[in-house]
């Protein structure tokens, strides 16, 4: 699954690896030289309380031996280290440089597509088209607007044949009016429960 989506590795990602597991390696080997240096140390302890005086020198010669190779492994850590993170920023570099050439170029491709005479014609032609656009509108709303009044027109001829005679009276003259006669059919059948009675 990783082959098809992975990129490829390059002969700079073999050195990185090698850089990387030579670092490893002298990490290794300083702990190493520590430990054999702390051994040494137990050791010429233990020689003196045995009274081995040729041995202890012979073994604190070997300690001193031991923390010389465990600094020189210091140095070399080191220097690998800063080597590993100057060819780490060289590669971030290269990238950046790689797509500032790449947007450089997409841009100048965008100002080829978009020269100011394509604009100036885009502009134009669109001012045309807003133009004939409201013409159009403006001749629809006058075919419109003649419609309408004979719509206006045949509206109020149907008015006029539906409801011929309008009231004049006033709505508050009728409510009146509506009111009285419920009053005097009240009045009418007081009257003759009056009368049967």
């Amino acid at each position: 699954m990783g082959i098809f989506y992975s990129k490829k590795v390059t002969k700079k990602d073999y050195i990185m690896l090698e850089l990387k597991l030579q670092r490893d390696k002298l990490y290794r080997y300083q702990k190493n030289m520590e430990n054999l240096a702390l051994y040494t140390k137990e050791a010429v302890k233990k020689s003196l309380v045995q009274g081995d005086k040729q041995k202890a020198l012979y073994l604190l010669k070997q300690k001193k031996n031991y923390q010389e190779l465990f600094t020189r492994a210091c140095a070399h850590i080191e220097t690998v280290e800063n080597l590993i993170s100057t060819i780490e920023f060289a590669l971030i570099e290269e990238d950046v440089i790689y797509i500032l050439k790449q947007s450089s170029c997409l841009l100048k491709d965008i100002q080829k597509e978009m020269s100011f005479e394509s604009v100036l014609k885009l502009m134009d032609q669109t001012k045309e088209n807003l133009i004939y656009q409201n013409d159009i509108d403006h001749i629809l709303s006058g075919d419109l607007e003649h419609k309408n009044e004979d719509y206006s027109k045949e509206f109020e001829e149907l008015q006029l044949y539906i409801f011929p005679h309008a009231p004049n009276k006033k709505i508050q003259d009728e409510v009146k009016t509506v009111e009285e006669d419920k009053q005097n059919d009240k009045n009418r059948k007081e009257l003759s429960y009056a009368l049967l009675t």
